[in-house]
């Protein structure tokens, strides 16, 4: 990060829902981690439309919501163990 924050490549609100996304992934928490992905998609492109992120602050975002539609391709109900009876 530069000085005063100049050039500052991360973008605190995205950051945060990243934060949960780990967070619930690491848990093995399925739906949260997809809901948590829906809505980094959706807050960056409402940050994207406004304006509001740099040229690489959108590559490098992108790139993660890329990378994370591929870690969580397939999650689904089916996918988790089933309860012991």
């Amino acid at each position: 990060m530069g000085l005063f924050g100049f050039g500052k490549k991360e973008c605190e609100p995205l950051e945060a829902v990243l934060f949960n996304l780990e967070m619930n992934m690491s848990h093995n928490y399925k739906d949260a981690t997809i809901a948590d992905l829906a809505k980094l998609e959706t807050m960056f492109e409402a940050l994207r439309k406004n304006g509001e992120l740099s040229e690489k602050q959108m590559v490098h975002y992108a790139e993660v919501i890329d990378e994370w539609k591929e870690k969580t391709k397939g999650f689904a109900y089916k996918n988790q163990a089933p309860t012991r009876k």
